[in-house]
């Protein structure tokens, strides 16, 4: 929590402008815009140092948690359903539920072009693992075909100039076991492919369980904030 700004009258002001200033570093949406209009209205002299603080106290909670989030200002994270979910809580993504890791890569391209051209202050780009590949088949040749797709992603983001980062599933539970085993396997692989590539991985299957294959709100909001912890 940024401290409560102090000191003499003459001072005042100048502290409220970073006190917010600081919050506005924390957060992003809605409330950094608010934020932003107090601080021009301090440096303008619109409010009176009493309204700001005020003011500036009462979304002090809000910003907190979006603080959490922060580092997804600079993240595009894509992938099926789960990225879907996680996009809710985020403000840079896609996702296309239902799909294999092989519809990530035909579109990748585009989403690469995009980002150059319209969000240049993203700096990892986030590839959500998908149990599409494994979930309706046994056949072991889906897993190898899933790396494969990755490797190429991994290619595609890094000779574009961004840094990529990887998923593992969540920890399922309630559902076919023989379809968890599967999803398990392939997360085994890509943590395998991840330490080989040296690419960045969030191990969501040991962060987060769910039953089912759809978490609610709050449980993409929790794989949000661990996404977040790793864009650095």
């Amino acid at each position: 929590m940024v401290e409560r700004p102090s000191g003499s009258e003459s001072t005042l002001f100048e502290k409220i402008a970073e006190f917010i200033q600081e919050l506005i570093d924390k957060i992003t949406g809605r409330t950094r815009e608010d934020l932003s209009q107090l601080r021009d209205d301090v440096e303008s002299g619109n409010s009176t140092a009493e309204e700001v603080v005020a003011e500036a106290e009462a979304i002090a909670e809000t910003a907190e948690v979006e603080g959490d989030l922060a580092n997804l200002d600079r993240a595009f994270i894509f992938g099926a359903s789960h990225s879907v979910g996680v996009n809710q809580h985020a403000p840079h993504g896609i996702g296309w539920g239902g799909n294999p890791t092989s519809r990530f890569l035909s579109e990748l391209p585009a989403i690469l072009s995009s980002i150059e051209q319209d969000e240049p202050q993203i700096t990892h780009v986030v590839m959500m693992g998908t149990v599409n590949n494994v979930w309706g088949s046994d056949d072991p040749s889906r897993i190898d075909r899933a790396i494969e797709d990755y490797e190429e992603m991994v290619d595609m983001i890094t000779g574009a100039g961004k840094t990529p980062v990887i998923t593992t599933v969540i920890n399922i539970t309630g559902e076919d076991p023989e379809k968890v085993a599967r999803v398990q396997a392939l997360n085994e692989r890509i943590r395998e492919f991840a330490a080989r590539e040296r690419v960045t991985l969030v191990d969501l299957e040991h962060q987060y369980t769910t039953r089912g294959l759809h978490p609610g709100s709050s449980g993409y909001r929790e794989m949000a904030e661990h996404i977040s912890s790793a864009v650095s």
